[in-house]
């Protein structure tokens, strides 16, 4: 997921005392856990729980952009960090 305190694997499996955690900076590609139906191309914020959803308010925190779209939450999609405002 984004953010917030759960660092997570891919799948959503939760990262282990004692394990590598790969850190992402703007720019690069990462794997994302969605919370929500995403499109390619859409803005995303973090949920409560890390996972991307769609930003649709002015002000919301972009963290990244989805680079494939997800129909359902729970999906693991290919997402580009990118740190931004939403602009409404």
């Amino acid at each position: 997921g984004l953010g917030g305190p759960r660092a997570q694997r891919a799948g959503g499996q939760r990262q282990l005392a004692g394990e590598e955690l790969q850190v992402y900076t703007e720019g690069d590609e990462c794997f994302l856990v969605v919370g929500a139906a995403v499109t390619n191309g859409d803005k995303l914020k973090a949920d409560s729980d890390g996972r991307g959803i769609t930003a649709s308010v002015s002000g919301d925190q972009v963290v990244a952009r989805a680079l494939q779209t997800a129909t359902t939450a729970g999906q693991l999609i290919k997402a580009l960090v990118t740190i931004d405002r939403l602009v409404a």
